[in-house]
């Protein structure tokens, strides 16, 4: 009961928290943000047209207020002598009307009023200015790697932001500073990036796909003005409604219906929560039966206690209020050690579960009272039950034998079946589990994944000339990351018009060879692409260039090219591509995903400012390890550092699957113990109701095996039966849990024997323990008083 209790607090603390995020939001039920998704990627984005928001209150009356927030936003914080480089949050001062994130220093229209205003974090304000009032103060920042300063001021100091909110920051600019901080002539592509995520004040918004509609239908004119598609050099037939299709989200919803949203750094998992909850039930069932079972054993030595009571004139409401005091002492002293035992458990059922939520009597006090009155109620409910299993025993049985009826052995036979199923289920799916996580681990992805760094030009100034000082370093590419746990699928057109849609990477001519990837055909790209290969296009009076590019089997496939080597791609007007090599297919994405048409270039995409970088394996970690003990990765904010420094790592990729390992893991060892102490329980009211049964036998001549067997034979029925009754439902949930994976293990048939024959020997050394001592006691002691 103390190990389901103490699994239990824990976890529920966690749910607890989590279906609190963001609760604290008076308005959260009116307030929705922008969500978009291109039908050609495998994820969402919240980011939309910094004007977009001012357009829509104009054209909408539904809106009542709205406010952008531009949550990524990396500037140099200048401070004396040195700077360090800081996450900055950009949002307009209505950010602070609809959200319920609490001034403690300064007023809002103080923010209002100032265009390169800045409210800061109660902590940020200490750290920069001590114990001085900071309103007023300025704060100098300017953009990484740039001469240009800003100077700030603060108009105002923030409340803590809860841990239980999906916005977080410590520094929030007056948005109208945007600009400023930008490079000179930006404004004029505010239609074409989108920079800003949007958040709607819309009370009472009765049909969010209507209202979508509408938001699609106000932006698209805009979008196709004249000097917009000049701008973007777009013609207007590629402006598609499709890709300008947006959901709202309600802000109560947002946390739950976040995970294929890349830009959402923090976000919850509701299968995950639900996972969490069923396990606490079960938990807690198990814990709660067995407790039952083990007292009605044990309350059988105690029959003659309640009989004379009886005749001492105590009531059946006596009896009953004395089981619910013994049942409220014990689950009270669970309660207890799980307190005591919280410091010592904290972080390792953290770890398990994955949480970083601190346990406080005082701000969490609500929880706690809410989780003793689940306690006491548990008390109460397993009293009750102990009474009413009891009654036939105290109040109207004459012998101890009259009491074990069909009833209530089959009931102890379906607990203990229940449990054995709980085991065997939970043992297959953690070695079905885990041996997809080995498969994902060992699989060849068709090129050098672990030997690769990849290097933001902002660590070293130089990449090039660093790296080929260093004799371990084997090539060197400028280019984009070869893994992508999110992509976009953009489209080109082959020579005959076919559209395909393709995973397009930027690359120099290095860059097959710092991966290892296979040339199949053809030749890899040059470092200066022909220009003699180059045409008048007389409508847009540009010369067309053609560049060299590398695809992959899958890409030709797709196209149905017989001879892809010489084909023409085409992607705009004044560029033109050429294949030159086929590679061989290579998984690039996570292993949920199919293998996509793939195109490697120099000239794909937009400026690139990150390396690729193969060294020998020895000596990867130690590379890594200089980098990251940089002056200049130091200074970098922690939510970007593996995107300026790193390798491929699976904890990140698959850590859904390695915390669903260890979860099972852990409740797998909670549902075996428990188990255990069931059969003991069960083994105990066997023997305590057959204890005159084997004393007779022996007497007639029956030995120890006999007894064991007589007595153990059950269990290995039960084992049986729920060995029968999981295989199928085991089956049916590893199939549908790997149906996520597009390459995954096969489900071997050994797996299944092994849950069952170790479910069987774990049982048998249980149960023998308790059976052995009971067909080894002295007939006398059960017949002395026949």
């Amino acid at each position: 009961m103390s190990i389901a209790i103490i699994a239990s607090f824990h976890i529920y603390h966690f749910v607890y928290k989590e279906l609190s995020v963001d609760a604290f939001h008076t308005k959260r039920k009116d307030i929705y943000r922008l969500v978009n998704k291109d039908p050609n990627s495998n994820f969402r984005s919240t980011e939309t047209f910094l004007p977009l928001g001012k357009l829509l209150k104009e054209e909408l009356p539904e809106i009542q207020n709205y406010t952008r927030i531009i949550t990524e936003f990396p500037l140099e914080l200048h401070n004396k002598d040195n700077s360090t480089l800081n996450n900055f949050q950009l949002v307009d001062p209505s950010f602070f009307e609809i959200f319920d994130f609490r001034l403690k220093k300064g007023n809002i229209d103080n923010f209002k009023n100032t265009p390169n205003g800045i409210i800061i974090s109660e902590k940020k304000a200490t750290q920069l200015f001590k114990n001085n009032n900071p309103i007023g103060k300025t704060i100098i920042i300017s953009r990484y790697s740039s001469d240009k300063k800003v100077e700030l001021q603060v108009a105002g100091v923030m409340d803590e932001i809860p841990k239980t909110s999906t916005i977080q920051g410590d520094f929030f600019i007056n948005i109208s500073c945007f600009y400023n901080l930008q490079r000179p002539g930006s404004i004029k592509y505010e239609w074409f990036s989108r920079e800003t995520e949007l958040y709607i004040y819309s009370p009472n918004l009765s049909n969010k796909k209507t209202f979508s509609k509408k938001i699609t239908t106000t932006l698209l004119p805009k979008i196709k003005s004249p000097n917009n598609l000049k701008i973007m050099a777009v013609h207007i037939e590629y402006i598609k409604a499709i890709n300008y299709q947006f959901d709202l989200q309600r802000l109560d919803k947002i946390y739950f219906d976040s995970l294929d949203i890349s830009d959402q750094e923090k976000k919850g998992d509701v299968q995950f929560v639900r996972t969490l909850i069923l396990i606490v039930c079960l938990a807690l069932f198990l814990a709660t039966a067995n407790y039952i079972i083990m007292n009605l054993g044990l309350n059988l030595n105690r029959t003659k206690e309640f009989k004379t009571k009886r005749y001492l004139g105590a009531s059946k409401k006596n009896i009953f209020f004395q089981f619910i005091i013994e049942s409220l002492l014990n689950t009270f002293l669970c309660f207890s050690i799980t307190l005591i035992s919280y410091p010592l458990l904290d972080s390792f059922i953290s770890n398990i579960i994955g949480f970083d939520y601190n346990f406080s009597l005082v701000k969490d006090f609500t929880f706690l009272f809410y989780f003793l009155q689940i306690i006491l109620g548990l008390g109460i409910i397993t009293g009750s039950l102990e009474y009413m299993f009891s009654y036939k025993t105290i109040f109207k049985c004459s012998s101890l034998q009259s009491t074990f009826s069909k009833n209530t052995w089959l009931s102890k036979a379906a607990m203990i079946i229940l449990q054995l199923f709980l085991f065997i289920c939970l043992t297959i799916c953690i070695l079905f589990v885990g041996k997809q996580i080995n498969y994902i681990q060992t699989k060849d992805v068709g090129y050098d994944i672990r030997n690769t760094i990849s290097v933001s030009k902002n660590i070293k100034k130089d990449p090039k000339n660093y790296f080929k000082s260093k004799s371990y370093v084997k090539h060197i590419s400028k280019g984009h990351r070869l893994f992508k746990t999110k992509f976009n699928l953009e489209k080109v057109f082959l020579e005959n018009k076919e559209v395909i849609n393709t995973i397009q990477i930027q690359g120099d001519e290095n860059y097959i060879k710092v991966h290892g990837l296979k040339l199949l055909q053809g030749e890899n790209m040059r470092h200066i692409n022909n220009p003699t290969k180059s045409v008048l296009n007389n409508k847009i009076n540009h010369y067309v260039k053609f560049y060299d590019i590398l695809v992959n089997e899958e890409f030709v496939r797709k196209a149905n090219l017989k001879n892809p080597i010489g084909i023409i791609l085409t992607k705009g007007e004044i560029k033109k591509y050429i294949i030159v090599g086929v590679f061989q297919n290579i998984h690039n994405t996570p292993l949920y995903n199919p293998i996509q048409p793939i195109i490697i270039g120099s000239d794909l995409l937009h400026y690139v400012h990150i390396f690729q970088i193969s060294c020998e394996e020895a000596y990867k970690e130690e590379l890594i390890s200089e980098l990251k003990n940089s002056e200049e990765f130091q200074r970098i904010p922690q939510k970007y550092k593996e995107r300026m420094a790193g390798t491929y790592n699976y904890k990140d990729i698959y850590k859904k699957e390695l915390q669903l390992k260890r979860l099972l893991e852990a409740f797998t060892i909670i549902v075996l113990f428990i188990s255990i102490l069931g059969m003991i329980a069960i083994s105990l009211f066997i023997t305590e109701s057959k204890t005159k049964e084997i004393g007779i036998r022996k007497v007639n001549g029956a030995t120890i095996n006999e007894i064991l067997y007589m007595l153990n034979k059950d269990f290995v029925k039960w084992v049986a039966i729920a060995f029968v009754i999981a295989c199928p439902i085991a089956y049916y949930s590893m199939s549908k849990w790997l149906e996520n994976f597009a390459y995954k293990t096969e489900l071997s048939w050994w797996i299944f024997a092994l849950a069952g024959i170790f479910t069987l020997v774990i049982a048998m050394l249980t149960v023998s323990w308790q059976s052995y001592k009971a067909a080894t006691r002295n007939p006398v002691e059960s017949l002395r008083d026949e």
